[in-house]
């Protein structure tokens, strides 16, 4: 099974979860995350999984919408897409795709099972409408089989529980103000947090750390701060900027203008007289 990781959270809007099919989707803006620039140091090899990533975005959003909820690709009868159906899909060579996979996996953002025939499917896997298991429209946080009982899916944390509730108040005031009002409310950085896996959350001293590195970061002086909740979301504080893009004070120096080197041609103003009148001084 080929899943693309947080498709309703990262590609989609209220609006487009309620349509059958669409014509288009949302995309994040920047390249800033942290998947991103793992993509692109692996060079030509990161570019091509890049735009297989693009192209699989692009033929998922036209999928219904009770299969976009899952995130996952799925034939019309129910079954798992096999690299094969992919790269018939978005029409590129499935020696192309099947190396892309692996190294969107790699960076989080595919998540790929082992692929297993449509007949050794779990019944709830398989339905008339030929949908995976995934989130129903009406009740997002359960999903109910063909003579099964109801699979929780285990729910967001409450809003305003979180497990460092000072030291995320402490980052948002630290934050720039244009990534703040980008972030639109402390929420969104709570929520961002309470996704990561506790085991990978950052302590106070990495976390506090990074981002005045960034506050430092020749890109942040130059003008463009993202928001609060994506420096979380991107993990931006596993990979913050190296020593020598760092700059004083957060902005880039201005070259200092220097003066015209002096002139001897005259001593003094009346020389300058008398030359010009074709006389001495």
């Amino acid at each position: 099974m080929i899943t693309i990781a947080g498709w309703t959270d990262t590609f989609e809007n209220a609006d487009t979860r309620k349509r059958q099919r669409l014509g288009w989707h949302l995309t994040p803006t920047g390249c800033e995350s942290r998947g991103y620039r793992r993509l692109m140091r692996q060079g030509v090899d990161g570019v091509l999984a890049f735009g297989v990533f693009r192209a699989l975005c692009q033929a998922f959003a036209t999928l219904p919408l009770e299969t976009r909820a899952t995130g996952a690709f799925a034939n019309s009868d129910g079954s798992p897409m096999t690299v094969d159906d992919l790269a018939e899909l978005v029409r590129i060579d499935a020696e192309i795709v099947e190396n892309a996979l692996g190294i969107l996996a790699e960076v989080g953002w595919i998540h790929r099972e082992p692929e297993q025939s449509a007949g050794h499917l779990p019944v709830i896997c398989r339905s008339s409408a030929g949908l995976l298991p995934g989130l129903s429209q009406s009740s997002p946080g359960f999903v109910k089989g063909e003579g099964e009982g109801e699979g929780e899916v285990p729910p967001t944390p409450p809003r305003g529980e979180c497990a460092d509730e000072d030291l995320l108040r402490d980052f948002w005031n630290a934050y720039p103000q244009e990534g703040r009002i980008r972030a639109k409310s402390r929420a969104a950085v709570r929520k961002a947090w309470s996704r990561l896996k506790a085991s990978e959350r950052p302590s106070r001293e990495t976390l506090l750390g990074a981002l005045a590195k960034w506050k430092r970061s020749e890109h942040w002086a130059s003008g463009y701060v993202c928001g609060a909740h994506l420096f979380i979301r991107e993990r931006m504080f596993d990979d913050p900027p190296e020593p020598k893009k760092v700059v004083g004070a957060g902005f880039v120096p201005a070259k200092r203008r220097e003066d015209p080197p002096p002139s001897d041609d005259f001593a003094d103003g009346a020389e300058a007289v008398a030359f010009l009148k074709g006389g001495t001084a």
